[in-house]
């Protein structure tokens, strides 16, 4: 657990860090209970704008052995949107780009949380 906390907390602290989106990424990986465990690397651009992204939060998949990472982004002073990106293990940015979750003219979202449930093999954002 604490390899897999240590590497989604690294990913959440990205948001609040400016990093050229083409940053080689570098990971090793030793055998875990649970099979590969990611070693934490540089960091990662997860969304690089001119926006400011708070509130980070992160889920973590043993299954896909994946991250999902949630964020509140300023759109401006009135909205406050709810984004998220799904990222590998290894650091490898998944999907096309990140995807908004929760957006509304004149309102302000806060404090993102993710969650995933293995049961059903999904995510919960709130």
């Amino acid at each position: 657990m604490g390899r897999k906390w240590t590497i989604g907390l690294l990913l959440a602290l990205v948001l609040m860090v400016a990093t050229p989106p083409d940053l080689p990424v570098r990971a090793t990986k030793d055998q875990g209970p649970l099979g590969a465990d990611p070693q934490p690397g540089p960091f990662i651009g997860i969304e690089v704008d001119t926006k400011g992204n708070y509130e980070p939060a992160v889920a973590y998949s043993p299954k896909r052995n994946e991250y999902v990472v949630v964020w509140r982004t300023d759109q401006d002073s009135n909205t406050w949107d709810i984004w998220a990106r799904r990222v590998a293990a290894d650091g490898t940015l998944l999907g096309p780009s990140a995807f908004c979750v929760a957006t509304s003219a004149g309102k302000k979202r806060t404090e993102p949380s993710v969650a995933y449930n293995p049961v059903r093999d999904e995510y919960l954002v709130v």
